[in-house]
Formats: structure tokens, C-alpha cells, sequence
């Protein structure tokens, strides 16, 4: 495909507008979607521009230069500048690219905090081929990367919120237990009833199951009690016990603790920290600490609260406190913990968090549910890694797909 680039000012070839100053009081909680370059921050009623918006992020804390797509039919915020191209000379998918790969963090002006003005970038160089072909092509192989990691992550959602939800169905609302209780009132099959609530499906359609599967659900239904007793957190299962998080949870001691300038993007051994994206970045050691989906451990951020469970070998950062199961498993213990502790403020929440009751299932319960949820957990953690493959791959072909000189697309494709 063709090879003849030519070099631009910014200002050549895209024209540049602020967004908007938003007063929060005016975003609501459902409509077109507001974003600032940094994520959705609320909602509105009407939306400022159709499709979706490259954009570079012109202030804020710690995004400043980062190239973004917006979501379309959205509102931008006075925290990005929209970037609209002269699509005879580049196309927007394609000025997305060049723009990720070139260093645009070094348009960021002020001390105190960072900003990027729109006469530094007007004056931004970049490279991109005549041939408007050429520049589709590239950015649909560029794009189909990221189509199919969004996708994986759209699934690993969708596994986290079943997950949750069989968590919740069990030892949150008791869901099977209060099935065998309305079954017995009404003189109908108790154990009917529990693998009705287990498995979502209507007593007929019991029937349907394969033999195997009726034999494990009816196994499964066995474990509940069918009645309901007083306790300090009000009614739970008979034979089931309140017990303070701190009896659950067996901290992990770290010897080392990894910084952000000791991490890479892509590597051997994921390194945790405590903010809202969890993954700090990746070091090629060896891992302190074993995970797998059969046994996985678990993080807690002591000053953020969140918490991430971890099927592979990792490593953490500071405040970050690693923790497995004591006597239940760690990922019955994990789904336990995890919503426990609210977000307070900037602070250490570790002695709030070991201080709160929880209620516990008999060993067996727990150990089924865990059995269930790893194999869910294996399905997460096989798209987590082929989405770090995929990421490797479109980062290694970046360069080679937008360097001018003849490379292009067949470089690429090389």
C-alpha cells in the first residue's frame, strides 16, 4: 500500500475547541453521559455532539496528554479539547493512533499544575500517510485490537456480576434456605424447592437436567438448612455462625514492595496498588506471592478500600495488604469481604474492616460455592491474559504500522 507521508502541524490538519465548563448541581444520574477525558462524571438531559470525539486531556490530576475517544452522543467537560479533524487530509480514528503513539505529555505547561494550551498544540508535529486509504486500513487493525479487549472485558463484567449475584443468592438472602422454608408451609419437596432457587429454573424443567448435573444441584440443596434462627445481625440460617472478618482472614507478610518506576506496562508478575485501576504495572521477577483460580489470594487497599482477587502470582505495592482464607475459602472469604468496608476518606481502614461481623456458612456451603465461582474465575482470568496478549501485540505493531518511510500497513503486516 502506499507509501509516500507527509509531516503537519496539528493546526494544518484539525481544528481545536475547550469543553465546556459543567456546574455539577446541573448533572443528573441518568441521560447522555458527561466526560472529562478522565471517564463519565454525571449525566445530562441533552448531549453537545453526536459522535464520539478524539480528544486530548488539558488538565487534572495525572492524566494530562492522554488521548481519548469519547463516548458519542456525549457532553465534553472543560478537563479535555476536542480535537476535530479535516477529514481530506486524516481521519480521526487514524490521528487517534499517531496522536497515542507520539509523546504528548510534553505539550504540559505550569508548575503547580499541569496544563496543555491549544497554541502548543496547533504547533505538535505529526506524520501521516497521503493515502486516505491507507490510514483506514491502519487504524481498522489498530481498532480491531481494541474491540476485542473491550469485548473480553465486557464478559469478565458480566462473570464478576454472576459471581456476585450467586454470592448474594446464598449467603446474603438466603435464598435457598427461605425456598425450603415456604416449601415445607405449603407441604411441598423442600429440596425441590432449594435446587429451584439455585439453579433459577421451575420444577419441571428439573426434570430436563442431565443426570449428572440433577445429581450435583440435588447435592448442593442438601447443604441449606430450612430454617432460619435469631442472631446479633438478625435471622440466619440454623447451624450457621456471626463471626468477626479478623477470625476469616490470614494477612500475607511482603518483604518488598514495588513503585511506580519500578514497573513496566507489560510483563511476568502483575504488580497491585490501591487505587480505583488496581493493576500499578509489571515487573519480569519472580512473584511473592502464589495465586491460582483453584487458590487465588486477595488484596485490600487500606486506604481506598478496594479490594481485587488475584488468580496468578503477584506482587503489591505500598498500603496494599494481601490476604487469604483462614479456615473458609479464600474465595468464599473474598465475595465475604469485599463490600464490607466503605470508603470513609483518605485513611487506614484495615482495623474498621477486622472489626465488622460477617456471617458464615458451614464449611461444606462454602467450599461448594467456591468450587463453582473458580470456574467462572478461570474464564476471567484466561480473557485477563489474552488481553495482555492482545495489548502486547497492537503496542509492538504501533510503531511499525505508523512509521512513515514505506513501512505502513505491509511493515505491519511483516
Amino acid at each position: 500500500m502506499g507509501s509516500n507521508w507527509s509531516e503537519y502541524a496539528l493546526g494544518e490538519i484539525a481544528s481545536f475547541k475547550y469543553g465546556k465548563f459543567l456546574p455539577k448541581k446541573d448533572l443528573v444520574e441518568a441521560g447522555y453521559p458527561v466526560y472529562s477525558g478522565y471517564g463519565v462524571v454525571g449525566y445530562l438531559s441533552t448531549y453537545q455532539y453526536e459522535e464520539e470525539q478524539l480528544l486530548i486531556v488539558c488538565r487534572g490530576e495525572g492524566g494530562t496528554g492522554d488521548i481519548k475517544l469519547s463516548p458519542p452522543k456525549c457532553s465534553i467537560t472543560n478537563l479535555a479539547i476536542v480535537i476535530s479533524c479535516n477529514e481530506k487530509k486524516v481521519k480521526k480514528e487514524f490521528l487517534y493512533w499517531t496522536l497515542k503513539l507520539a509523546d504528548t505529555h510534553s505539550l504540559r505547561t505550569g508548575s503547580a499544575q499541569a496544563q496543555i494550551v491549544v497554541n502548543c498544540l496547533e504547533r505538535f508535529m505529526v506524520n501521516i500517510p497521503d493515502d486516505l486509504d491507507e490510514q483506514n486500513t491502519i487504524a481498522l487493525i489498530l481498532s480491531s485490537f481494541n474491540n476485542k479487549i473491550e469485548l473480553n472485558r465486557q464478559i469478565n463484567q458480566t462473570l464478576e456480576q454472576i459471581a456476585q449475584t450467586i454470592f448474594k443468592s446464598w449467603f446474603v438472602d438466603f435464598e435457598p434456605v427461605k425456598a425450603k422454608i415456604a416449601a415445607k408451609a405449603a407441604g411441598r419437596d423442600p429440596e425441590s424447592a432449594a435446587m429451584c432457587a439455585i439453579s433459577g429454573k421451575l420444577e419441571p424443567e428439573l426434570d430436563q437436567l442431565p443426570p449428572e448435573q440433577r445429581q450435583q444441584l440435588a447435592a448442593t440443596a442438601t447443604l441449606f438448612p430450612d430454617e432460619l434462627v435469631e442472631s446479633e445481625l438478625g435471622l440466619i440460617p440454623v447451624g450457621w455462625e456471626v463471626r468477626k472478618v479478623e477470625s476469616l482472614l490470614t494477612r500475607l507478610s511482603s518483604k518488598v514492595r514495588y513503585s511506580k518506576d519500578q514497573v513496566k506496562p507489560y510483563g511476568v508478575t502483575p504488580v497491585f496498588e490501591q487505587g480505583s485501576g488496581v493493576l500499578l504495572g509489571y515487573h519480569d521477577g519472580t512473584a511473592q506471592f502464589a495465586a491460582t483460580p483453584e487458590e487465588p489470594a486477595f488484596i485490600f487497599g487500606d486506604h481506598t478500600c478496594v479490594t481485587h482477587l488475584a488468580c496468578e502470582p503477584f506482587d503489591i505495592s505500598q498500603n496494599v495488604i494481601p490476604l487469604k482464607g483462614s479456615d473458609r475459602p479464600t474465595l468464599w472469604v473474598y465475595y465475604a469481604v469485599k463490600d464490607k468496608q466503605e470508603f470513609q476518606e483518605y485513611r487506614r481502614h484495615w482495623m474498621e474492616l477486622v472489626a465488622k461481623d460477617a456471617v458464615v456458612p458451614t464449611a461444606p456451603i462454602s467450599q461448594t460455592f467456591a468450587g463453582r465461582v473458580s470456574i467462572i474465575h478461570s474464564m476471567l482470568d484466561s480473557n485477563v491474559r489474552q488481553n495482555l496478549e492482545l495489548m502486547t501485540l497492537r503496542d509492538t505493531l504501533l510503531p511499525k504500522l505508523l512509521s512513515p518511510g514505506g513501512h505502513g500497513v505491509s511493515r505491519g503486516a511483516n
